[in-house]
């Protein structure tokens, strides 16, 4: 129930549970191969597009333990060691903490600061691949992988501003003064 810009606790966490289902949908996209003859890669860092996103309002717990999942489930359908997505994606949550910042009103800052997080997942992700494999992962195919998710996440941005045109809907994040 709604009261003056308020919402109880299990709408809070419903929000965070939508969430949880789009990383889990964009998980499912960053298994795709994008081949080419010189390399393969996939849209590896997508799922921080559904981070970046979360709904305004969810419950803070409730969404770090939603990224948490988002990330183990990403490592248990890339193959990759266990916890290695699931830690980035839980640690990047925590610090921005996405469900309670604005938006800017431009798209291109809103790919710049997406770009931003795959860099800081890239480090993320070679520092812990690192300590858990003894090797650093080859930084050109992890680039690559985040431009082809950047590229995706620009779609999926511009999709989603042309569905909340056509439905009528206020982005709440983007709406705040």
């Amino acid at each position: 129930m709604m009261i003056r810009g308020r919402i109880s606790r299990s709408q809070s966490v419903l929000y965070a549970f939508q969430g949880l289902g789009f990383g889990l949908i964009l998980v499912l996209v960053s298994a795709i191969d994008f081949s080419s003859p010189w390399l393969t890669v996939t849209p590896l860092f997508l799922p921080a597009a559904a981070i970046y996103l979360w709904p305004y309002r969810a419950d803070y717990g409730v969404s770090v333990f939603c990224a948490l999942l988002i990330g183990l489930f990403q490592d248990l359908v890339s193959g990759g060691p266990l916890g290695l997505f699931a830690l980035s994606y839980a640690l990047l949550y925590a610090v921005t903490n996405p469900a309670q910042q604005i938006l800017p009103r431009a798209k291109i800052s809103n790919i710049v600061i997406y770009s931003l997080w795959c860099l800081a997942l890239s480090a993320m992700t070679s520092i812990f691949g690192a300590l858990s494999l003894g090797k650093f992962p080859n930084l050109v195919t992890l680039l690559a992988c985040g431009l082809l998710s950047i590229l995706l996440f620009a779609v999926i941005f511009w999709f989603r501003d042309i569905l909340n045109a056509l439905t009528g809907r206020v982005d709440l994040r983007r709406a705040r003064t």
